[in-house]
C-alpha cells in the first residue's frame, strides 16, 4: 500500500445483532455495495475493507478484505486464549 495516500476504513456485508438469549436480528447482504465503494475509493486512498464475508469479496478480485466475523478477539484457541484464532487481532489488523 502507498503510505502517501489517506487511509480509509470501510465496513461491508451482513449485520447480526443479538435481541435476547435465543434470537438474533440479521440481514442477507453480501457486501457487494461496500466492495464497489472500496474499489472506487481505492483509486484515491488505501482502503481496508472489513466484512464477515471476506472470502467472497476476495473471489471477486478485492484482496484488501478482512474477515471480522469473529469480532475483535474471536473464539478461544485450544488453551482458551482469545485473539489467536479469528477476529480483528488474528487477521493482523492494527489494534493498538
Amino acid at each position: 500500500m502507498n503510505k502517501t495516500r489517506p487511509e480509509v476504513l470501510i465496513t461491508a456485508g451482513n449485520t447480526r445483532e443479538k435481541i435476547d438469549s435465543v434470537r438474533w436480528w440479521s440481514n442477507i447482504f453480501t457486501g457487494q455495495t461496500g466492495l464497489e465503494i472500496a474499489m472506487a475509493v481505492g483509486e484515491l486512498a488505501n482502503v481496508t475493507l472489513l466484512t464477515g464475508n471476506a472470502e467472497h469479496l476476495r473471489a471477486l478480485g478485492y484482496q484488501h478484505a478482512y474477515n471480522i466475523l469473529g469480532g475483535f478477539d474471536g473464539k478461544g484457541d485450544d488453551k482458551g486464549q482469545r485473539g489467536t484464532v479469528e477476529g480483528w487481532k488474528a487477521s493482523g489488523l492494527p489494534w493498538r
